[in-house]
């Protein structure tokens, strides 16, 4: 491991595209949820927010060296 290779989770936006990138080692943790009133939500920890089970639709974490990319023009 070299010393710019994290541990970073990193989320950005331009005011339409919402997005995280995982360092590529994934030493930091990065998990999502979709919800059924179109909500994305990440954290590092489950639980961080109370979410009813029901509403998700789905979940995952981000893997090593990918990016989440959520484009808000697209609904």
């Amino acid at each position: 491991i070299e010393p710019w290779d994290g541990p970073a989770s990193v989320a950005f936006t331009d005011g339409t595209v919402i997005g995280a990138v995982l360092d590529r080692n994934g030493l930091r943790p990065s998990r999502y949820w979709v919800t059924d009133d179109d909500r994305v939500i990440m954290a590092s920890e489950v639980g961080v927010v109370d979410i009813d089970p029901a509403k998700i639709v789905a979940k995952g974490r981000l893997q090593p060296g990918k990016m989440l990319l959520v484009d808000t023009s697209q609904g």
